[in-house]
């Protein structure tokens, strides 16, 4: 076993909307599962030899530390980019004992995995789940086991992994199905959805959450079509997937649409829960306040905990709306999970929203002119000879001046999303100050009162004006 240095092993997640979870945690690096579709072997991850299993050195030591600096209980994810119960972990125990380091500093814990080697920790589990939520996460794109170990070579049967589903579920735990991915031309049919969904429902899953395609991206796009190529000779699914796909990065199945109808009414009649939504809610309902220590943001009292998380866009082309707003807004990306990237300031791109909400791709509006995206910027004119550069924008007229004195561009983005950047409003107060106006005269310039002028004023300096 090779061991890497690592500095840390938490690492925070400003947006908790993946099974709640508020920090990710990997104490492996690479995967020996083999799976063709892995996205974990993607170029941007910068792990040429994702197939070799390496650890992390004094993984144990750091996440104790890690853990001991936190100064409210974590809900950790792990299983993100390793399975962190490859076949080392067996002799090795560093999952079993970052478990109970977890369950020592009272966090919860959250685990997507391939192996039926998670109920070894059952015990731990059990602990954990006393004082904060556990959520248990299998992966099971079908159930037949001879098409798994073509597509997954170096993973645990699918019936293996079921049978330890209903082992986690017969002890109480919080377990369910990843149906993701879902391949288009191989598992993307109505039986294979629906015999997972049903296996899992007998092995008394607590939910199966699905994604209806695949993704492919740099790195792993040729390891995957190459797979295909060797496992399932002379049925041309490279051709088909570069016809239908070419370089597009989430590649819904050409049934998406009917998929989704089939599978969430067949949830519906078994009680399974497959929304988000529903999934943390019955996952964190019984720690009673501590609940709200696992999501970022405000609860409003008295509606039913609601908090407002964030705007979503439909976007035809997620990776390509992704470069438009982080190469002209400058975003930072939280969370990219293929089809939904999430931004630190609260925006997310949803790719293609027909099959997500059950609608005709028809009647996903274009060009909305009724509602916009709002940005304000200190340089406007740097700003606007980065829009004049950047393909795909298209401006609705020049630079309007407000009454107000703010200077404003309109804009679509590539979907058809209005957007707005304009100037800094503290900007526009203290461009009126050095003209010689005065507070009272800017009050009456901007008609704003004289106490949101100082509020703006305020924002503008971090509080020192």
């Amino acid at each position: 076993m090779e061991y890497l240095p690592a500095k840390h092993l938490l690492h925070r997640s400003r947006d908790t909307r993946w099974f709640g979870t508020d920090h990710t945690m990997n104490i492996y690096r690479g995967c020996c599962h083999g799976c063709l579709y892995c996205d974990s072997r993607s170029a941007c991850y910068q792990n040429p030899d994702f197939d070799t299993v390496k650890a992390k050195a004094d993984a144990l030591r750091i996440l104790r530390d890690d853990l001991a600096r936190k100064v409210r209980p974590a809900f950790i994810a792990t299983g993100a980019m390793s399975d962190p119960y490859n076949p080392f972990e067996a002799s090795l125990q560093l999952t079993r004992h970052a478990l109970e380091l977890i369950d020592a500093y009272q966090c919860g814990a959250a685990i997507a995995t391939k192996s039926d080697l998670i109920v070894r920790d059952g015990d731990i589990l059990d602990s954990i789940a006393r004082h904060s939520p556990v959520i248990c996460k299998l992966t099971i794109t079908t159930t037949d086991d001879a098409l798994a170990a073509r597509l997954e070579p170096g993973a645990p049967s699918p019936s293996r992994r079921l049978a330890a589903l209903r082992e986690l579920a017969d002890r109480g735990l919080f377990a369910g199905v990843l149906l993701m991915p879902v391949l288009p031309f191989l598992e993307d049919t109505e039986e294979n959805v629906l015999e997972v969904v049903e296996r899992a429902a007998e092995a008394g899953a607590s939910f199966v959450y699905p994604a209806l395609g695949v993704t492919m991206r740099e790195g792993q796009r040729e390891y995957f079509l190459q797979g295909l190529e060797d496992a399932f000779p002379g049925q041309e699914l490279r051709a088909r997937y570069l016809r239908r796909y070419g370089d597009r990065y989430w590649c819904a199945s050409p049934r998406a649409r009917r998929l989704w109808e089939v599978f969430s009414r067949r949830c519906g009649q078994l009680g399974m829960r497959y929304r988000m939504e529903q999934i943390v809610s019955a996952a964190t309902r019984d720690y009673g306040d501590r609940q709200l220590s696992f999501f970022d943001g405000k609860y409003r009292k008295g509606a039913g905990q609601m908090k407002y998380t964030a705007v979503v866009l439909s976007v035809a082309d997620v990776k390509a709306a992704r470069g438009f707003y982080e190469d002209l807004f400058g975003l930072e990306v939280c969370q990219d999970y293929g089809i939904n990237v999430s931004f630190t300031c609260g925006l997310s791109l949803q790719q293609e929203f027909d099959w997500l909400g059950g609608l005709q791709k028809e009647r996903i509006g274009k060009k909305s002119n009724n509602m916009e995206l709002c940005f304000e910027t200190k340089d406007l004119d740097h700003f606007l000879e980065q829009l004049r550069r950047y393909p795909g924008a298209e401006r609705l007229g020049d630079v309007v001046e407000h009454g107000w004195g703010q200077r404003v561009v309109r804009f679509y983005d590539l979907d058809g999303h209005l957007v707005e950047v304009g100037e800094d409003m503290g900007m526009v107060v203290r461009r009126f100050l050095r003209s010689g106006m005065t507070m009272e005269e800017v009050s009456n310039r901007m008609d704003v009162s004289m106490g949101d002028l100082k509020k703006l004023l305020e924002r503008d300096t971090g509080g020192h004006s």
